[in-house]
């Protein structure tokens, strides 16, 4: 397994390959916007090989690394998630049964889910806004099918 770490204060993604017995290799290091908070993975671009997400505090936007599958990643490709949104958490799912990953973000300083549906090329629609009404803060999202319509569904904690 490998793993993948947000260092906030460098404004930095840091992925550690690991060798399948405890250790890993020295990280390589991807800029991302400023203060990233949260990564979830997903193959956004269908090339079965895995891609990030960086949900960044401070820039109000989310960053997009496409995999190569060998653990190196292309150029950042960013979308904003509206001014002064302050996005927390931000996690991958399905939203509109295309069977094309999307991305959902959550917006503490504007009060709202922000939905990226995907294209399946790795670029998405900009975002759509979900409020959650006033002082609402989403520290943790979770994707499933809550209510087994085979539908994905999101929850989210404040």
């Amino acid at each position: 397994m490998d793993i993948v770490a947000a260092n906030s204060g460098s404004n930095k993604i840091a992925i550690f390959i690991g060798y399948g017995n405890f250790t890993f290799l020295n990280p390589m290091t991807y800029a991302t916007g400023f203060r990233p908070m949260s990564i979830s993975p997903g193959d956004f671009n269908n090339d079965t090989q895995l891609d990030i997400v960086i949900a960044n505090y401070d820039s109000e936007s989310v960053s997009i690394f496409l995999g190569y599958g060998n653990g190196s990643f292309a150029t950042q490709e960013t979308y904003s998630t509206g001014s002064n949104s302050y996005l927390y958490f931000v996690t991958v799912g399905d939203y509109n049964n295309d069977a094309i990953q999307d991305i959902v973000v959550g917006n503490q300083g504007t009060n709202n889910l922000g939905i990226f549906l995907g294209y399946g090329k790795g670029t998405f629609l900009s975002i759509i806004l979900y409020p959650t009404g006033y002082g609402s803060c989403s520290f943790s999202i979770v994707v499933g099918d809550f209510n087994n319509d085979r539908k994905s569904r999101f929850c989210r904690s404040q």
